[in-house]
Formats: C-alpha cells, sequence, structure tokens
C-alpha cells in the first residue's frame, strides 16, 4: 500500500514538472514578444535617426553648393543676377528722390525766408504772424537736413545693390560680407550634421543590444521548448538583416557574403569616401554582426 502511495506520490511530481516546464517556456515566449517589441521600437528610432543623418548631410552638400556658386558667380544672365539688377535701379531711384526732396525742401526754406522778411517790412504784421514765419523757417531747415540724411542712406544701398550685382555676376569675394553669410549658414550644416550623426550612432548601438536581447530571448524559448519534451511548439525567428538602399552601392562578394566592393565616384575626395564607405558598412553590420574588415575601394 505504502508502495502505490509512494508510485502514485512519484506520478504527481512527474506532472507538476512538466506543468513547471511549460510555464517557463510561456514565461519565456513572454519575454521575447517583449523583446521583440523593444527591438521594433529600437530599429524605427534607428531607421529615424538615419534618416535624419542624410537630410543633413544633403543640407551640409546644398550649403557647400551655395557657397561655391556664390564664389564662383552666377553670370551675367542668371536670376540672381537679375534679381540684384532690379534691386539696383529701385536703389538708384530712390537716391534720385532723395535728390530731388533736398531740393524741394530748399526751395522751402528759401520761400520761408521770403516770407520772414516780408513780414518783417510790413507794419500791420502782428508779433505771432512773424513768430510762426520763423517757425515755419526753422522746420524748412530741419526738412532739408532730414532730405539729406535719406538721400545718405539712399546712396549706401545703392553701394550695396552694386555690390550685390557685381558678386552676382563675377563672384563674391572670400571674407566678404556674403562670403561670411554663406559660411555661416555652411557651418551651422555641418554641425547638425555631427549632431544627427551622433543620434544615429546612439540609435544603432541601442538597436544592436535591442537585437542582442532579442537573440537571448529566442534562445531561452528554444531551450524550454525543447525542456518540456513536446513537439509543435512556436518558437519564434530573428529578424533577417534588411538590404540597405544607400549610395554608394554595396556589392557583395565572395563565398561568405562579408566582403563587399565600395563604388565611389571618380573625383570624390578621401573625407566623402570614407563616410559613404563607413554608412553602407553601419546598415550591413549594425545588426547582423559580420565580418566587413575586408573590403575594396574601387
Amino acid at each position: 500500500m505504502e508502495g502505490l502511495q509512494s508510485s502514485a506520490g512519484g506520478a504527481s511530481k512527474t506532472i507538476e514538472t512538466a506543468k513547471q516546464k511549460f510555464e517557463k517556456y510561456t514565461d519565456a515566449l513572454k519575454s521575447s514578444t517583449s523583446a521583440q517589441k523593444a527591438f521594433n521600437s529600437a530599429q524605427k528610432a534607428s531607421d529615424k535617426t538615419a534618416q535624419s543623418l542624410r537630410d543633413a548631410t544633403n543640407d551640409v552638400r546644398a550649403k557647400q553648393k551655395a557657397l561655391n556658386d556664390a564664389v564662383n558667380g552666377y553670370g551675367a544672365d542668371s536670376d540672381q543676377a537679375k534679381a540684384a539688377q532690379r534691386e539696383l535701379s529701385k536703389a538708384q531711384r530712390n537716391v534720385a528722390e532723395a535728390g530731388f526732396r533736398i531740393e524741394e525742401s530748399v526751395f522751402a526754406v528759401r520761400d520761408a525766408e521770403k516770407k520772414l522778411a516780408d513780414l518783417r517790412k510790413d507794419p500791420e504784421a502782428n508779433a505771432q504772424d512773424i513768430r510762426q514765419a520763423e517757425i515755419d523757417l526753422e522746420q524748412a531747415k530741419l526738412a532739408v537736413a532730414d532730405a539729406t540724411d535719406s538721400q545718405f542712406d539712399a546712396t549706401e544701398k545703392l553701394k550695396e545693390a552694386q555690390l550685390l550685382l557685381n558678386e552676382a555676376v563675377d563672384g563674391a569675394a572670400v571674407g566678404s560680407e556674403t562670403y561670411k553669410k554663406f559660411l555661416v549658414e555652411l557651418n551651422d550644416a555641418k554641425k547638425k550634421e555631427i549632431e544627427a550623426s551622433e543620434r544615429n550612432t546612439e540609435a544603432i548601438e541601442r538597436e544592436e543590444e535591442a537585437y542582442n536581447n532579442l537573440r537571448e530571448a529566442i534562445e531561452k524559448v528554444a531551450e524550454a521548448a525543447k525542456n518540456t519534451g513536446r513537439t509543435g511548439l512556436s518558437i519564434p525567428t530573428l529578424p533577417t538583416v534588411p538590404t540597405p538602399v544607400a549610395t554608394p552601392t554595396a556589392t557583395p562578394t565572395g563565398s561568405n557574403g562579408n566582403q563587399y566592393i565600395i563604388n565611389t565616384g571618380i573625383g570624390t575626395n578621401g573625407v566623402e569616401a570614407g563616410r559613404q564607405i563607413v554608412e553602407v558598412l553601419q546598415q550591413y553590420s549594425r545588426i547582423a554582426g559580420g565580418n566587413f574588415l575586408e573590403f575594396a575601394v574601387a
């Protein structure tokens, strides 16, 4: 009788152990689901920062081109030169109008002087009329000063407009205000590119960590499923490495598929070529963990 109880007790213990093993499997499966969600989120963040980096890099290229164009000039028939010519014509008109206002204010001073002189000769003129004429004369003189200032400002703007036209046609000199303006914009774009690159690197590192966590979680699921002794249990699979879309192109060579030829444009400078190579290799290696140390530059 005691043997049967022991046997029964042993059977009960065996059933309980199998249950625990299955619970470990289900717990591991839940953990892998959470790890998958974390990886998906990290991957989206990485893709977003990668796009931001591409946008920042394109902006640097655009700002560099703008600076180069400003230094080289756009030509007499360019839209920039035509726009500058219109501004120059407008500035010339403003200078002419400022000159007319000076003449008109000088005429007003002469009229005010004559009126005051006549009043002073007029025996019937009272003190108030004479004083008002004196005020009118002073105001006329102030108008001459204001008109002179306006002419000076208009002349300065005319000089600026002429300079802009010359720069649009022949190019801005290094160190000029126009050159400094484009240089500041270029430097700002480079700073943003560096910041975008740092954010992208951090996002890639988080994605790699999430991928490793997912891999470990899936390994635990597979181990727990094996320990249950059951067949047909669901085991998640690791996501495959996405095919990168980048310029320059990366073509796998060799039997292991881990060697790449990076095609850059003829005349590409060393810094740009290096940046392009790193961009492509990062996309392949960020989650695959492959060996990309063997590559040739064509």
